[in-house]
């Protein structure tokens, strides 16, 4: 099970999308659950302001996300334990974090043998680590996770960090707090920009989206900047672009099965590298597609009106 915590409504998360693709590309089937969308929409009605950005002071404050989601952390542990899967991973945000918790204490009342695995941008530092009690994550997993998350599952890692197969010597493990076994097992695995596998969105109701006929993307991962107030550039690194033929034929696809008339790009830097945007550009140009489409991007001493 790959379960997405809060909070966009916009578009399908991407997390959990990729992390999909890449297992399944290596024979590995996972159920892909976006449990966010299904709590807003179940919400809606009266906490709809929760979903707002300026609504993040509420997910920081631990009583508050108890007081209200409660319940609700009920039916998404139910769900899990349901599936009856060997391993659940959480792709958070810190946002995410409080929920997650919830989610957690009782997973580990109702199902103690589950593996609980969290990754994503909610866990990239130790600092965020600690939040979670002692006891309630056997594996974060850090960076990139779909390498380490395809391991994980293929050397049938344990709880205490031991595998029935032996992991490659490619993976890194430790703890944060050394030599302390109550100290969850971290791991992380590079992975070239070439083996990325963009999502299908196999498993996703689109429909509930607020964005109907757009999705997210993302042209590559990291950052050339080194912004004093970014966490996100130490979690991803270095800037490298995703295959050029991959990118396209993901593009083509969700034109001609899924419909959709926009991408929004998630990268933290739309123009890291130029002649992957320019060669972008000039594709759909050449051949008239239809798209509209947005990301972020800085000014650049290379780019020119063009």
């Amino acid at each position: 099970v790959l379960f997405r915590s809060p909070w966009d409504t916009r578009l399908p998360p991407l997390g959990i999308g990729y992390l999909d693709s890449y297992l399944r590309k290596h024979g590995i089937e996972a159920e892909v659950w976006d449990c966010n969308i299904d709590t807003y929409l179940r919400f809606r009605m009266d906490q709809e302001a929760l979903w707002n950005m300026e609504a993040a002071v509420f997910w920081f404050t631990e009583h508050l996300v108890a007081d209200v989601f409660s319940h609700e952390a009920d039916i998404v542990a139910r769900r899990i334990v349901e599936a009856d899967c060997p391993y659940v991973g959480f792709s958070l945000t810190m946002e995410g974090i409080h929920f997650a918790k919830l989610v957690t204490d009782r997973l580990r009342r109702d199902a103690p043998d589950t593996i609980i695995l969290m990754g994503g941008p909610g866990v990239a530092f130790p600092e965020y680590r600690v939040l979670f009690p002692r006891g309630s994550v056997d594996l974060f997993v850090i960076g990139a996770g779909e390498e380490a998350l395809r391991q994980i599952i293929e050397c049938e890692v344990q709880a205490d960090g031991s595998s029935r197969k032996p992991i490659p010597e490619t993976m890194k493990l430790w703890r944060d707090r050394e030599g302390d076994p109550d100290s969850p097992v971290c791991l992380s695995h590079e992975l070239e920009a070439d083996a990325f596998e963009h999502p299908t969105f196999e498993g996703y109701d689109l429909v509930k989206y607020l964005g109907r006929d757009h999705l997210a993307l993302i042209m590559g991962r990291g950052c050339f900047r080194s912004c004093a107030f970014c966490s996100d550039k130490p979690d991803q690194g270095r800037y490298r672009a995703f295959g050029f033929e991959k990118l396209m034929q993901a593009i083509a696809y969700y034109k001609e099965q899924l419909w959709i008339g926009g991408i929004t790009y998630n990268d933290l830097i739309l123009n890291g590298d130029i002649n992957h945007l320019a060669r972008y550009c000039d594709v759909l140009i050449e051949n008239n597609v239809e798209l509209v489409w947005d990301g972020q991007a800085t000014a650049h001493r290379v780019m020119n009106k063009r």
